[in-house]
């Protein structure tokens, strides 16, 4: 009980190893710093950043993004596309990034998933049984 005087607040009090804040928002026991944020405090083995986007565990480091966060074993990176999972690194592009057994490039022409060597051309890409040849006929 809190002696007379004390502070008569209908916020949960929760013991932690770190200083208690006031805040509006519920504290959550753990063992990494309490902030404050609109977003809901998670428990997590990262440090918990101030952000206006959702929190996500991750075994990466928090980073601020306008995009959706995603919970994966690779670094995440910022970016204007959509994150992806993959086992090749991520890289800072313009263009959409896929999935593809081949090192990811940056190109003016849209990405395909071949079997074939993906290659930069000025002609646009097409799967075909036959072998790709370059040709000034269409």
């Amino acid at each position: 009980m809190c002696p007379q005087g004390g502070v008569n607040e209908a916020l949960t009090v929760v013991k932690t190893d770190e200083t208690l804040v006031r805040t509006d928002e519920t504290l959550a026991e753990t063992g990494k710093t309490v902030v404050k944020t609109d977003e809901t405090l998670v428990r997590t083995d990262e440090t918990l950043v101030e952000t206006g986007k959702t929190l996500v565990r991750t075994d990466e480091t928090f980073v601020e993004t306008d995009e959706t966060l995603v919970e994966t074993g690779k670094t995440l990176v910022k970016t204007d596309e959509t994150f992806v999972e993959t086992d090749e690194t991520l890289v800072e592009i313009d263009e959409t990034l896929v999935k593809t057994d081949e090192t990811l490039v940056k190109t003016d022409e849209t990405l395909v998933k071949t079997d074939e060597t993906l290659v930069k051309t000025d002609e646009t890409l097409v799967k075909t049984d036959e072998t790709l040849v370059e040709t000034d006929e269409t």
